[in-house]
């Protein structure tokens, strides 16, 4: 009864953490998007431009962490199969 009544008190506080995380996130999201529609207002021939820029960014940093995470991957699958604890350590701390 007393492991209940924790766990209902951890979950009561998560559940309070993260509707604060989603109104903080939602206010900042608004807040750029007004800003990225201020600025393509005012400089109307930037707009094509600041779209592909936009892209292209997601893409170079998707395709980072894409690759830091298969090396991460590797290390880690490497310490396991081979039994080295440093490797492991390694691999964790980066991940």
């Amino acid at each position: 009864m007393k492991i209940q009544e924790q766990i209902d008190k951890i979950l009561k506080c998560l559940k309070i953490k993260i509707i604060c995380f989603i109104v903080i996130e939602f206010l900042f999201m608004m807040f750029f998007f007004y800003y990225i529609i201020a600025f393509c207002h005012v400089y109307k021939s930037t707009q094509i431009s600041w779209f592909l820029d936009s892209i292209s960014s997601y893409a170079i940093s998707f395709v980072i962490s894409l690759s830091l995470s298969f090396i991460i991957s590797i290390f880690y699958k490497l310490s396991i199969h081979n039994k080295n604890k440093l490797l492991y350590r390694l691999s964790t701390l980066f991940y």
